[in-house]
């Protein structure tokens, strides 16, 4: 009996370079995903001249404002479009990150000023005299039924 084996995976090699121009960022795929994607796939493509690649990737992406850097600047090499396209990403979870920081802490300081409103006793202040005011109200009102109150006030 022969147990069977498993094959190494074998590596898919495309042989025209122009299908690197086919490798877009897909929808809803973010951007760090699609770079991650282009490598591994630009490596199965034999024989691709850099400048293809760097143009492939930059008609494959979608990101406006990383566009417009890449353009602003064209890379002259895979190395310098990818440390370029990384720091671009950083800069971007870095200015999302500060974002939900600055809308954190606006609700932080709300609900700090509520805690110290609290400690300092409005809150329980304001809460028990409009309950005092409510029930010298309803007894007030029921004077005319009610014969203790009407002895108190004689």
């Amino acid at each position: 009996e022969s147990i069977p084996r498993k094959l190494p995976p074998t590596e898919k090699c495309i042989k025209d370079p122009v299908e690197i121009h086919n490798i877009k960022q897909r929808d809803e795929e973010f951007t760090d995903e699609f770079v991650r994607r282009y490598k591994l796939e630009c490596r199965d493509v034999k024989g691709a001249p850099e400048c293809m690649k760097i143009s492939g990737f930059m008609h494959g992406i979608t990101n406006p404002e990383l566009i417009k850097r890449l353009h602003d600047k064209m890379p002259k090499s895979m190395d310098e479009m990818m440390s370029v396209t990384t720091s671009f990403l950083r800069w971007e979870v870095a200015a999302s990150n500060h974002e939900r920081k600055k809308s954190f802490s606006s609700w932080k300081q709300q609900e700090a000023m509520q805690k110290q409103n609290f400690k300092r006793g409005n809150f329980q202040n304001e809460q028990r005299t409009e309950r005092k005011q409510d029930i010298f109200t309803l007894f007030t009102k029921n004077t005319e039924r009610n014969p203790i109150l009407r002895q108190r006030e004689v």
